[in-house]
């Protein structure tokens, strides 16, 4: 205990303050301890406003670097083993820090989950966060979190009756966590500000579509799924490649993916 003295820490609860009254320190057994606005815990990092800002800052750019990986994936099967390892990384500690999300700390889970679902689905860099994890099927982390957050306070409550769940008990409230997952996903889904294409082909299969076993995304299936490529809209509006979303091959003034799949006479039969 003496010995490990000199690795203590300690951190202040300011509530509103901005941080700890300057130059405060406890002692311990005659060790100065510094007080500080913040510390590591195993891998989390709590502050004294136990907002995990920090936390979710430091987390967002080592997912990413990670997610550069995914150039190396060939298929999807292998985006979804790296998809299966990425995210127990993400949902550490979520028991802890799922009821401190606020709405900075979702943009900094949702920049990386965009980063590695964009490159899972093969898609172009200015797919949104929606038009990206929908068709990767990856539901939102901080939903992901709140099924593990269930799934432990079922095990705890249990425990405390002096009951041990067995694995059908587990899987039973797993398995009820994840419907309500689904549940708020699709009215999420409901009035979506991008993404349309994907979510008006998706959000009526959505769980059909996330536990699918067959079906992998290939580079134009996602082109289709998010409106992102080869579509005079696309071209002329965001990618700034042509001067006019019309196209040249059948007249039409706006060419979309719904237009180029159902409508367009240049890919009619002859």
């Amino acid at each position: 205990m003496l010995g490990s003295m000199s690795k203590t820490e300690a951190f202040f609860f300011q509530g509103s303050r901005r941080g700890p009254p300057r130059r405060t320190s406890i002692t311990v057994l005659g060790t100065v301890i510094k007080v500080q606005a913040q510390m590591k815990y195993l891998s989390l990092i709590l502050d004294g406003r136990w907002s995990f800002w920090q936390y979710f800052v430091k987390l967002g750019p080592k997912l990413i670097s990670g997610a550069a990986a995914l150039g190396h994936l060939r298929t999807w099967e292998d985006w979804v083993c790296y998809a299966g390892g990425v995210r127990p990384m993400v949902l550490y500690g979520a028991l802890i820090w799922m009821d401190a999300l606020t709405a900075d700390n979702w943009a900094f889970l949702r920049k990386p989950q965009r980063v590695i679902a964009v490159g899972g689905i093969k898609g172009y860099r200015t797919v949104s966060w929606t038009a990206a994890t929908l068709p990767a099927g990856d539901p939102p982390w901080e939903f992901q979190a709140e099924v593990v957050a269930e799934v432990y306070r079922f095990r705890v409550e249990a425990r405390n009756r002096g009951v041990c769940p067995g694995s059908a008990e587990v899987g039973w409230i797993r398995a009820l966590a994840q419907q309500a997952l689904f549940v708020r996903w699709e009215d999420e889904l409901g009035s979506p500000s991008a993404g349309l294409v994907a979510v008006e082909a998706v959000r009526s299969h959505l769980s059909r579509w996330v536990k699918r076993k067959c079906g992998t995304l290939t580079f134009k299936m996602t082109q289709v799924l998010t409106g992102h490529g080869c579509f005079g809209k696309y071209l002329n509006g965001i990618a700034r490649r042509e001067v006019s979303p019309s196209r040249h091959e059948c007249g039409a003034s706006v060419v979309t993916a719904y237009h180029t799949l159902s409508e367009c006479a240049a890919w009619g039969l002859h």
